[in-house]
């Protein structure tokens, strides 16, 4: 059965001649040297392709058949200068945060690789949840790739298969490795048809889901001597996190804001702004998501914010954005509404969960920690909300808005401060020791009787007995006198 050939080529040719002669009855020895260009590809062979090697002899005897021979030729790859160590890390995942699927991790010594070296590293698996793992496979590919047009663009065509870990792997914990490559290790090489590489393939098979793959390219040496190729190894799993989180701390420092640090064994990040103490951690939920928990002193509001509950109605009036979202009770609905105002509104609505009291806050974003980036703009939208907290000011009650504004129409009405003036406190005593009539018309929302001005119920009198009446009316000037001094806050008015 022949194979077809769909290309072919000569790429070196070299020869030697010797000098004409007779040749004697016996052995008779010729030597050759061949200098191969150091760019030469060693002998390979595949089922795709092969190089090889052959020294072609041919003897011309006049007025005779000429003899001919062909001999294979076995070169080995030139032996080369080890490339410098790199120690090197790779994952499935190319998000800044985990998320509900599983992600693989890989960390080499040194990415380059011959044979007989060692292959040291380590591995780790996050985000399994419920899922159960029954095995984890390391295997070393070479790969033969098709540089011209073919049927076969890429194919495997040597596999070395070690199994490094059976069974249940805890969350986050790194498994470490020393392997040996095989000697019979195919080298790589480049030709003008065919390219040949390594790369390693790690398995993590999950019995009732989609298994995990993680293809790691490796680069290729020809040396004897393999000593001395050592580096750190890069960490991974929890280790590779606390990390993370460690110099997100760091970065918090550099940034002007001291005191914080990571607590390792609970894995969570304290640091404080001001008055307000914040916590951040990762919370798994359905899901994995970054945790912040704010403590600040009480604002008074009796406030309680949460995000909307099926079929439940705002009870106080919110910004459009808050009230799609959110739940809002409060002792005064519309002071409330006004401390939740602006910047710290803003600041809210950029997290997916939160949940707010008088003297707490918790907000949560979805996707666990996983790159340093990712950690460090959750850190800025926590940062951006506890100074919208310290720079948010409680305003007054709406109820005190209203009588403030009532008063200060009633004075203006009998003589007090005009507009663009201020109402000193003699001033504003005297408003506010005027009462209200007995039996007088029903007040609107500002305190006042309905129809009436506002300065109105600021001088009405309290009604006197009969008794009380005619004492008054037969007590001299002089007592009318001192009831008016001692009684001034409305009679003053009245008089002006």
């Amino acid at each position: 059965m022949s194979s077809p050939i769909y290309h072919q080529r000569s790429v070196i040719a070299l020869g030697r001649a010797f000098p004409e002669g007779v040749l004697e009855p016996g052995l008779r020895e010729l030597r050759v040297d061949f200098d191969l260009p150091a760019e030469a590809p060693p002998s390979y062979r595949s089922t795709v392709g092969h190089v090889q090697y052959e020294l072609h002899v041919q003897v011309r005897i006049p007025w005779w058949l000429d003899l001919s021979g062909k001999y294979p030729v076995h070169v080995e790859p030139l032996p080369v200068a080890a490339p410098a160590p790199t120690a090197v890390s790779y994952t499935t995942s190319a998000s800044q945060h985990t998320g509900a699927e599983p992600v693989l991790e890989l960390s080499l010594e040194d990415d380059a690789i011959a044979r007989g070296s060692q292959l040291r590293g380590a591995l780790a698996l996050a985000g399994l949840g419920g899922r159960t793992l029954r095995r984890i496979d390391i295997e070393l590919h070479t790969v033969e790739s098709s540089v011209v047009d073919s049927v076969t663009p890429q194919t495997v065509v040597e596999r070395f298969v070690w199994n490094v870990h059976e069974g249940h792997l805890p969350d986050g914990k790194s498994v470490r490795f020393s392997l040996r490559v095989p000697d019979a290790l195919q080298p790589a090489l480049q030709t003008p048809f065919v390219r040949v590489q390594h790369r390693l393939r790690v398995l993590a098979v999950l019995p009732f889901g989609k298994d995990l793959t993680l293809p790691v390219p490796l680069r290729w040496y020809h040396a004897a001597e393999h000593a001395g190729r050592t580096t750190t190894l890069p960490s991974v799993g929890d280790e590779r996190r606390h990390a993370v989180w460690r110099h997100a701390a760091a970065q918090l420092e550099s940034a002007g804001i001291p005191g914080a640090y990571f607590d390792g064994e609970h894995e969570r990040l304290t640091y404080a702004l001001g008055e307000v103490s914040i916590t951040v951690d990762e919370h798994l939920a359905s899901s994995p998501e970054l945790r912040a928990r704010f403590v600040y002193p009480t604002r008074g509001l009796g406030l309680l914010l949460s995000e909307r509950a099926f079929l439940k109605h705002l009870p106080a009036k919110l910004q459009p954005a808050l009230r799609s979202r959110f739940t809002l009770s409060a002792r005064d609905g519309e002071q409330a509404e006004g401390w939740l105002q602006g910047a710290l509104h803003s600041a809210l609505l950029a997290f997916h969960e939160v949940e707010m009291t008088d003297t707490s806050l918790v907000v949560t974003r979805k996707g666990g920690v996983y790159q340093l980036q990712g950690l460090l703009e959750y850190l800025n939208l926590v940062t951006a909300l506890a100074q919208a907290l310290l720079a948010a000011r409680v305003p007054p009650p709406a109820r005190v808005d209203r009588e403030r504004s009532c008063r200060g129409a009633g004075t203006r009405l009998h003589g007090g401060p005009r507009d663009g003036q201020s109402c000193g406190p003699r001033a504003f005593a005297r408003c506010s020791r005027s009462g209200v009539a007995r039996g007088a018309r029903p007040r609107d929302l500002a305190g006042c009787p309905r129809g009436a001005r506002p300065g109105d119920a600021l001088v009405a009198r309290r009604p006197r007995s009969d008794a009380g009446a005619r004492r008054r009316r037969g007590a001299g000037t002089s007592r009318r006198a001192h009831d008016g001094e001692s009684r001034g806050g409305a009679l003053s008015l009245r008089s002006t």
